[in-house]
C-alpha cells in the first residue's frame, strides 16, 4: 500500500503530559530518543486499526537505527503504554487509543527517501538536543491548528507540555529547521512584548497552506490567539 502525504496520529497522551517521561537521563536518554523515532515510523505505517507491520529490517531502514536501539525504543514505548506487542502476532505494533481524540496529522510520505526518513539519518542519540526536537516536532502534531496550518506556541506552553527547559527550545527549534521537519515563522501576536512569536509549520503538510496564502485574509488576533 502506497503511503499517504499524511497519516491520522492520536494525541490525547501528547495533552496528557506523555511528552515529559521522555527524559535525557544517564543511559535512558538514547533509548528515549530512539523510541520516539520509532513511534513515528509506527505511526506512518498503521492501518485503520493502528496496527502496523514492520520487520525489525524495516524499523532499521525506516529510522537508521539498528536492531539493538529498535529493542529498546519499543520496550520504552511498551512500558509508557504508547503501544502494544502481545498477542498480536510476530512484527505487529498496535497504537494505544488510535481511533481516539484528539488526533492530529502526522507527515509520512515526504519525510521518506531510498525507504527511510531522510532526517533521521542525521540523529545518532547522543545528543539532548536531539531528544528535545522530537518532543517539539510530537507537540506540533499536537497543536497545530489545521486553519492555520501552524501550530503558535509560547515557550511557556511548550515547557508545560513537553518538558522542554526554556533556554533548550530554541536549539530544538533550529535542528528542525535545519534537517527540513520544521518551518518556523515570525507571527504578528499581541501576547509578546516585540509584537511577534513563533508559529511552527510542519513540512510535507499542506504546503500550500501558510502565512503567505492564509496570512492575507487574516488578522493579527487570528494568528496570535491560535493556542
Amino acid at each position: 500500500m502506497a503511503m499517504k502525504a499524511w497519516v491520522r496520529f492520536p494525541t490525547a497522551w501528547i495533552e496528557d503530559d506523555g511528552l515529559k517521561r521522555f527524559r535525557w537521563e544517564p543511559e535512558k536518554g538514547a533509548n528515549n530518543v530512539a523510541a520516539l523515532m520509532t513511534l513515528m515510523v509506527i505511526g506512518h505505517h498503521a492501518d485503520e486499526a493502528g496496527v502496523a507491520a514492520l520487520t525489525y529490517d524495516g524499523l532499521s531502514s525506516a529510522t537508521h537505527l539498528s536492531r539493538t536501539k529498535i529493542a529498546a525504543g519499543l520496550d520504552v514505548l511498551e512500558e509508557a503504554e504508547l503501544i502494544r506487542r502481545n498477542g498480536l502476532g510476530r512484527s505487529r505494533y498496535e497504537i494505544v487509543d488510535y481511533a481516539g481524540k484528539p488526533w492530529g496529522k502526522l507527515p509520512a510520505k515526504g519525510l521518506y527517501s531510498t525507504g527511510g526518513i531522510a532526517a533521521f539519518s542525521d540523529f545518532h542519540l547522543r545528543r539532548r538536543t536531539e531528544l528535545d526536537a522530537l518532543k517539539l516536532y510530537f507537540l506540533t502534531v499536537s497543536r497545530r491548528n489545521n486553519a492555520t496550518n501552524i501550530a503558535n506556541m509560547k515557550y511557556e506552553t511548550i515547557t508545560e507540555y513537553s518538558g522542554i527547559e526554556r533556554t533548550r527550545i530554541r536549539s530544538a527549534a533550529s535542528l528542525l529547521a535545519a534537517l527540513g521537519l520544521v518551518h518556523v515563522e515570525r507571527l504578528p501576536s499581541d501576547i509578546s512584548s516585540h509584537g511577534i512569536s513563533n508559529g511552527y509549520r510542519l513540512a510535507h503538510l499542506e504546503p500550500y497552506v501558510h502565512m503567505g496564502t492564509k496570512g492575507r485574509g487574516m488578522d493579527d488576533f487570528d494568528y496570535a490567539d491560535l493556542e
